[in-house]
């Protein structure tokens, strides 16, 4: 596996290369690190108080700031998206989103003529970007979103957000309920496919963090412990488009099955 000075936690093998090519030493020897930590681990957890990153920082120096971050944010899509604009935060998504739907529902005839109809109204459209654009002027936090270590949103409380409808497709799915009193959320989450889509960020600013948290998941993957919170580290996209997307990809079945298997841990 090649690794440049690009973060990337897509998997256990590529964060554990990626973090070796940035401390300046071969992989062997980063594991040999890391399993050389032997804090008290009680139960069989990473305790509280755990110091990954000052144990490694002080047997191999500091790392080198990498030169891109990977982060994979997870959603449910009606049909495949190339992407090619970017991941665009919510306010810019409401009218592609109500135009899948129209096309989701081209098999029930009379459900999407009814939605054409709430379609053309816009006004449901128009007040849901209005909201979101009030909200990001007040400075709460506002999308695209994604995370460092992809294993983290394949954790059962993560992935009922992307295997389930959308918070944009419940929304719909409730005015369109209000206005013809029937329900279409189970015709829509039969038909969604849970996509994560990765991305690069070039010029990252938090590395401290960043790093932390893919050692941290290096460590828990090297000492084969369960899942924390410890290596979870978000991306906040603050209301701009993101570009960079990489790759676009399915739920696997793994993931799925990993995601049925976890505990809640956070």
């Amino acid at each position: 596996m090649t690794c440049d000075s690009i973060l990337d936690c897509d998997n256990s093998e590529s964060a554990i290369c990626s973090l070796a090519h940035l401390y300046s030493v071969d992989v062997a020897k980063l594991i040999l690190t890391l399993q050389s930590y032997t804090p008290d681990l009680g139960n069989g957890i990473l305790p509280s108080d755990y110091r990954v990153e000052d144990y490694v920082n002080g047997k191999l120096g500091k790392p080198r700031t990498p030169e891109g971050v990977c982060w994979f944010h997870f959603t449910a899509l009606l049909a495949p998206r190339s992407y090619e604009e970017g991941l665009l935060p919510t306010e810019d998504c409401y009218r592609g989103v109500i135009n899948d739907l129209i096309c989701a529902l081209q098999n029930d005839v009379l459900r999407r003529k009814a939605f054409e109809t709430f379609r053309g109204e816009m006004r449901h459209v128009e007040v849901k970007i209005a909201q979101e654009k009030h909200m990001r002027e007040k400075g709460l936090k506002s999308g695209p979103y994604g995370y460092l270590v992809r294993e983290t949103g394949c954790h059962r409380k993560l992935c009922g957000r992307f295997t389930s409808l959308p918070e944009i497709v419940c929304d719909f799915c409730t005015d369109f309920e209000l206005d013809h009193g029937e329900s279409i959320r189970e015709n829509l989450k039969a038909l969604l496919v849970p996509y994560v889509v990765k991305f690069i960020e070039y010029n990252h600013h938090d590395d401290d963090r960043t790093i932390k948290s893919a050692l941290n998941f290096a460590y828990a993957t090297v000492r084969r412990l369960p899942a924390t919170s410890d290596f979870v580290c978000c991306f906040v996209g603050e209301g701009r488009p993101v570009r960079g997307v990489l790759d676009v990809m399915q739920f696997d079945p793994e993931e799925r099955e990993l995601a049925e298997e976890c505990d809640d841990w956070f």
